[in-house]
């Protein structure tokens, strides 16, 4: 996508004004993003000039002033659009480029936006953008010099949100809010002193006896003191395990939801394997299944199934989850309402996998964030105990004190943003320090870069992937030529080393095992469980980010080039025939005038 950098812009333009409330939309702009072309520094501050012309008020504001209707500021929808592409793109382009996106206009309009913005959405957002820029240590820099106090800043919103009064439709983001203000404070922008607003959830985490573990989870999670208030605002698809697994038994724990996004709740042992950028979480291999309220599926072995009703959850709902060891059977809740029972279709191969230990897990695509009750606190819409019997996590469970303290550690120590290191951006050759990323190869890490890609220009790859590499693989344009960088080499084959189909092409698909694990059971007058049509896990596209593995079905494409090609023929075409109609006419007019 996007070869051409007017293409580019004017894609995330188009963003910023259609982008929608939707559960999936942030998650789909991170996937087109990650699928276009990467922009050039140039480019970069090209975007940023128009997202700040589309936040500034235009003609038409100071017309309508006049009739009594003037609007200082631009949409809602439309500040928070912004604010959640610029992180998207720090996050994406954290370096160089990252400070061709800062410039001081976006510091101070978001810093703006933190402070003196009266919607919660557009200040989380807009503290999330400022994490992101701080992910590069100039840009960090430029927000702690900019003269205004953000640690105070953050202080102040702190104080606020605790003692404000909230509206019901309005508590699930200002708990958003909170949760990311607080991270910050003791994270990204820390200033090394105890807040006087900080949560009191450490008050009570020593009743506390299973947590979410960090150290068991993928790496860009944000998690609360006490271990069960988790939020993932990184545009991969994060999963987490709990401290305590089972294999026998009946268990029920609960998940409050302040987000309606897509999230996969349910257990997993210690061989599910996460891979947050493929978009592989609790459910897509043989070592787990979840609930996903938000396409309504239950996924097991990488393959889902129609399961919960029509309705899609929604901010504020709790999902509980109870499941029966013994007969294998496992019944998820919303609300307190029933979803249905699930039993395997292999009972003796589910008793197999719980006794390998099974662990409650969770797995969340960008900008979800939930609360789970492991028993610890009293459970909003327990089972009917008439009907079902059951323990809870926290009353069998048990943390060392080594676990708790390194769980804690973990969390702080992991939470903090690695920050990347750059030269000025204003000077045009840069100087690599051994702070930067730049020392390796970008697609091996095991040779320095000594080679650039013509005609785009592109660097940052050794002789031995140059030479089997026949497009580039930042903007996909293909390779003509290869040229030394800074001299290192003397001489590069003219032409691409062409790899077979087998080892180029990227894995549309997943194969998934002969049996799965946990299927719903066979509704009457509806197919039988085993009779379904394909084996092939549908698409979640809304958190795939990986090059070489992507569970989004294949499409057919068409090369950019040949579609540029047929584009220029078609123009060709209409002005020849324009030109010939023209001719007809005049001479016909001619004609006409002449026998008058």
């Amino acid at each position: 996508m996007s070869h051409e950098e007017n293409e580019f812009i004017e894609l995330i333009t188009v963003i910023v004004d259609v982008l929608s409330e939707a559960p999936m939309a942030s998650a789909f702009l991170c996937h087109i993003i990650d699928s276009a072309a990467l922009p050039s520094k140039e480019t970069s501050y090209k975007i940023t000039t128009r997202l700040l012309q589309k936040l500034k008020p235009g003609l038409l504001f100071y017309l309508k002033s006049l009739g009594g209707i003037y609007r200082t500021k631009p949409k809602k929808r439309t500040r928070v659009n912004a604010a959640i592409i610029w992180s998207v793109l720090a996050e994406k382009l954290a370096g160089e480029i990252s400070l061709s996106l800062f410039s001081d206009n976006v510091c101070t309009t978001l810093l703006d936006y933190l402070q003196y913005d009266r919607d919660a959405s557009v200040r989380l957002f807009a503290l999330i953008a400022l994490e992101k820029f701080g992910m590069t240590g100039q840009n960090k820099e430029k927000i702690l010099n900019s003269g205004r106090d953000i640690h105070r800043i953050l202080q102040c919103i702190s104080k606020e949100l605790h003692s404000d009064e909230v509206s019901s439709e309005d508590v699930n983001r200002r708990r958003q809010l909170k949760f990311c203000v607080e991270w910050a404070l003791k994270n990204t922008f820390d200033s090394g002193k105890e807040d006087m607003y900080d949560s009191d959830e450490g008050s009570v985490s020593n009743n506390i006896n299973v947590m979410l573990n960090p150290v068991d989870a993928t790496a860009h999670w944000k998690i609360s003191r006490n271990g069960l208030e988790i939020r993932n605002d990184n545009s991969t698809f994060e999963s987490i395990r709990a401290t305590m697994g089972v294999s026998s038994g009946k268990w029920f724990y609960e998940v409050v939801l302040l987000t309606n996004g897509i999230m996969q709740i349910g257990y997993a042992t210690k061989r599910c394997m996460f891979g947050p950028e493929d978009g592989t979480g609790v459910g897509d291999d043989p070592f787990g299944f979840a609930f996903d309220g938000c396409r309504n599926v239950l996924w097991a072995n990488g393959v889902s199934v129609p399961y919960g009703g029509s309705e899609s959850w929604k901010p504020g709902d709790v999902v509980g989850v109870y499941m029966d060891v013994s007969s294998g059977c496992v019944r998820f809740y919303l609300n307190g309402k029933d979803l249905g029972v699930v039993y395997p279709l292999n009972i003796a191969q589910f008793r197999k996998l719980a006794e390998s230990s099974l662990h409650p897990a969770l797995s969340f695509t960008s900008y979800q964030q939930a609360i789970v009750n492991f028993g610890a606190e009293k459970f909003r819409y327990p089972p009917p105990p008439s009907s079902f019997t059951y323990q809870t996590l926290n009353s069998q469970g048990q943390i060392s004190s080594e676990l708790r303290n390194s769980i804690q550690k973990r969390v702080w120590r992991a939470s903090r943003y690695r920050s990347v290191s750059v030269s000025p951006y204003w000077k045009q050759q840069f100087e690599s320090t051994e702070e930067d990323f730049d020392t390796q190869c970008s697609i091996c890490f095991a040779k320095p870069p000594v080679v650039v890609l013509g005609p785009c220009n592109h660097d940052g790859f050794c002789a031995d992937c140059s030479k089997m590499m026949h497009s580039c693989p930042l903007c996909r344009t293909p390779i003509s030529h290869r040229k030394p960088m800074n001299n290192n080499i003397t001489s590069l084959p003219s032409t691409p080393t062409k790899l077979s189909i087998a080892s180029t092409s990227a894995s549309s698909s997943l194969s998934a095992p002969s049996t799965a694990i946990v299927l719903p059971p066979t509704p009457p007058h509806s197919r039988p469980a085993s009779s379904i049509t394909s084996w092939e896990p549908r698409s979640i596209f809304t958190t795939s980010r990986s090059k070489n593995s992507q569970k989004i079905k294949k499409t057919s494409t068409v090369n950019y080039s040949e579609k540029r090609n047929l584009f220029i023929v078609g123009k060709i075409y209409i002005i020849a025939f324009l030109f010939i109609y023209s001719c007809i006419y005049y001479r016909r007019k001619n004609f006409i005038i002449r026998h008058w």
